[in-house]
């Protein structure tokens, strides 16, 4: 519980994702929370993202961002609510929507695929991927 209570605050005082995401070893860290407690923490990471990052350009940040997506993806199963379904979409279609490679459109379609493939469950986020 403790070292829930200090990740809260590590997000709360960060000044944007990439510190966040920065810190060596966060991902694994993740691994050793029971599954609750881990979906809630991903779920505070990214909306901490959605709200606080205009663009998504740099290669690590998208696959980093992708693998705690993945997290609340992976948890979708048939006892998932309708609300909470659309709440793991908003937020990953969100995050989807921020990805700006510019003119490098053979980057974009590389990062799109790959998120199609890991967001298979969720039909908002493949709508987004397709509009």
């Amino acid at each position: 519980m403790k070292l829930e209570y200090l990740l809260v605050k590590v997000m709360m005082t960060a000044k944007d994702f990439s510190e966040l995401i920065g810190f060596e070893n966060l991902l694994g860290l993740l691994n050793y929370f029971p599954t609750s407690v881990k979906n809630k923490l991903c779920e505070m990471m990214l909306n901490f993202f959605v709200q606080n990052n205009k663009k998504l350009q740099d290669g690590f940040m998208i696959h980093s961002i992708f693998q705690v997506a993945k997290t609340l993806h992976d948890k979708i199963d048939s006892m998932t609510s309708d609300e909470e379904l659309t709440r793991i979409s908003i937020i990953i279609s969100s995050i989807i929507r921020k990805i700006d490679f510019g003119r490098d459109l053979d980057k974009t379609l590389n990062v799109l695929t790959t998120a199609r493939g890991l967001f298979i469950n969720l039909d908002l986020v493949t709508e987004t991927l397709i509009y």
